[in-house]
């Protein structure tokens, strides 16, 4: 597939990635309500549709907001700081 032209066609590669990242989230088997279990996969392939993880909780989200760690640049740069 060669890289979108238009608004419109980056639109639909994103709807794409986001159903393709809901993937096992809702198994069908789990819900007794096919129509809510669709809803579902629609609603949160929306919200995937541009970032990767569903939510921002402290196992999902990023590392230095939730334990105030420092990134591998910033320890890097550090590092290289301290032995000069």
């Amino acid at each position: 597939m060669s890289h979108p032209k238009n608004r419109r066609e980056r639109f639909e590669v994103g709807n794409k990635k986001g159903k393709k990242r809901v993937g096992d989230m809702f198994p069908s088997d789990l819900y007794e309500n096919e129509e809510k279990r669709l809803e579902l996969v629609e609603q949160h392939s929306k919200v995937l549709r541009n970032t990767g993880k569903p939510c921002s909780c402290f196992m999902c989200g990023n590392p230095r907001k939730h334990f105030s760690e420092k990134t591998m640049q910033e320890k890097k740069f550090e590092e290289r700081m301290d032995r000069e």
